[in-house]
């Protein structure tokens, strides 16, 4: 049996909850989702899309290898750009879709990057730690062969929505404790910040078992058996001074986030460190998604054009 905290405002209590019924509906839940999205997936059969040249590469880690897909402009093959690294959303259960791509190559374009965009495996299948790990091998192997991916490592950039922002999250915290090259700038587009068992009384129906929704149920999936409350997994419990300086960051969230307050606590938090952190949300009413899996917006997409445009990097 799992047993939940349940609170907000005005209950709080404990609420015992059956693990097999529980594993049963994330994988029903996990499959009609991905069934919802099968015609938006990936086609690594056809990858390459004017004027883009895209191949996979695998990149070794301890245990295996991490699949990436590799992005240079026709016309920039094998010069030295700057690095977009992209880590896709979809709440650790949705593969990345082909509208995440298009958002690499339409960074790439603006700013006259290379690209990356890094295949990670999925819950329920792969719980935590193995989307976490893939993520950091990659990205720490890419920073120390940066003359592989014709990039230079103080011009690798990182960016990720949603679980992709947790994911990154991680991956940096890493970097930064264990005094590793970080990338020349991180960007977060709605970070999951807490994966912990907390559920709200408008998710339990009387007593039974709680009605959840979609995105809890994810959670659930991956942490599987892990302590939520591990920073790496739950960026809100962080403590920035006991792992250093971050890399100047942007943090982006829609205007509608409920956890609005977690996203602008990370924001604070990495200050402490860091005096080059930004954050601000976007307006999402009217707003026509560019990913069909609650991925990047338009004003977000526009945010972050302005953002990197202020730079000097480019």
């Amino acid at each position: 049996m799992l047993l939940m905290l349940l609170g907000n405002n005005d209950y709080h209590g404990w609420c015992l909850m059956d693990d097999k019924l529980i594993k049963e509906q994330i994988f029903n839940i996990t499959k009609q989702a991905r069934e919802e999205m099968k015609d938006h997936l990936i086609d690594y059969n056809n990858l390459s899309k004017s004027p883009f040249i895209e191949r996979v590469r695998e990149i070794p880690r301890h245990k295996g290898r991490v699949k990436v897909i590799f992005g240079q402009h026709v016309d920039a093959v094998d010069q030295k750009r700057p690095l977009l690294i992209n880590i896709h959303g979809g709440s650790f259960i949705r593969p990345g879709t082909e509208r995440d791509l298009w958002f690499c190559q339409a960074l790439a374009e603006e700013f006259g990057m290379h690209y990356v965009h890094i295949i990670y495996s999925l819950s329920p299948e792969h719980p935590y730690p193995l989307a976490a790990k893939e993520c950091y091998s990659a990205i720490h192997f890419i920073l120390g062969a940066s003359e592989l991916y014709h990039t230079k490592q103080d011009s690798i950039y990182i960016v990720g929505r949603e679980a992709g922002a947790n994911l990154a999250l991680g991956v940096v915290q890493k970097l930064c404790s264990r005094n590793l090259p970080k990338p020349a700038r991180l960007i977060l587009d709605s970070p999951i910040m807490d994966v912990s068992m907390r559920i709200r009384k408008d998710h339990v129906d009387a007593g039974k078992i709680p009605l959840l929704s979609e995105k809890l149920f994810y959670q659930l999936a991956y942490v599987g058996e892990h302590d939520a409350v591990d920073p790496i997994l739950s960026p809100s419990y962080m403590n920035p001074l006991a792992i250093g300086a971050f890399p100047p960051t942007l943090i982006l969230e829609p205007d509608t986030n409920i956890h609005h307050q977690m996203t602008l606590g990370l924001a604070v938090k990495l200050k402490m460190t860091t005096r080059d952190i930004k954050y601000c949300d976007y307006d999402v009413e009217d707003d026509e998604n560019l990913d069909i899996t609650g991925g990047y917006h338009k004003s977000s997409y526009d945010q972050i054009v302005e953002y990197l445009s202020q730079t000097n990097d480019f």
